[in-house]
């Protein structure tokens, strides 16, 4: 397994503190471990990628409007398929194949 972590640069955090809409992002990271592994029942490789991430920042509270720290940590997990799925096509050949 490969573990990975990421934590955003001071530049990073502005921009998603911009894009949210929010004061400001004071933590923004992840750590994610990613495992290769075969799938039990169908048998193909797959690509499982546990994360840990979290987030701390600064929003306005509702009534008086002065700035409160909020931390939200998420859990995720996820499965990629690195080779080629015969019973699964692309959009694009699924075109090629209605077009014949």
């Amino acid at each position: 397994p490969l573990r990975k972590t990421i934590v955003a640069t001071a530049k990073e955090r502005r921009s998603a503190a911009e894009m949210a809409g929010i004061y400001s992002v004071s933590k923004l990271q992840a750590r994610l471990l990613l495992h290769r592994e075969h799938h039990p029942v169908w048998g193909y490789e797959r690509v499982m990628i546990y994360g840990n991430m979290i987030s701390e920042y600064m929003v306005p509270d509702t009534f008086t409007n002065d700035p409160m720290e909020m931390s939200v940590p998420l859990k995720f997990k996820a499965a990629f398929r690195e080779d080629a799925d015969p019973y699964h096509p692309t959009g694009e050949a699924a075109w090629t194949s209605e077009m014949e």
